[in-house]
């Protein structure tokens, strides 16, 4: 499991890839690694993620625990820098 820590540090979103699994988080998003592929062929701006994202959810690829309200739109703004580590 590779965890992905996503921080908001002065407004603006932040994240480190390393995260442990005894940090703590007020909300803790798991994918399976089926969807991390998945996701990782597509960027934020394409229709495609949002409904790929959504199934995922949907089918439980994508958990979300915690407050995911406190997400907002933070988890997409990361996505793209995120994509661009994996590619």
């Amino acid at each position: 499991m590779q965890g992905i820590r996503f921080d908001i540090a002065e407004g603006r979103p932040t994240f480190r890839i390393g995260a442990g699994r005894d940090e703590r988080a007020e909300a803790i998003v798991e994918v399976t690694a089926a969807v991390a592929r998945e996701l990782n062929l597509l960027r934020s701006d394409d229709p495609a993620y949002v409904a790929a994202r959504d199934r995922a959810i949907a089918e439980g690829g994508m958990r979300v625990d915690g407050a995911p309200s406190k997400l907002g739109g933070w988890l997409d703004a990361v996505h793209d820098p995120i994509v661009d580590r994996t590619i």
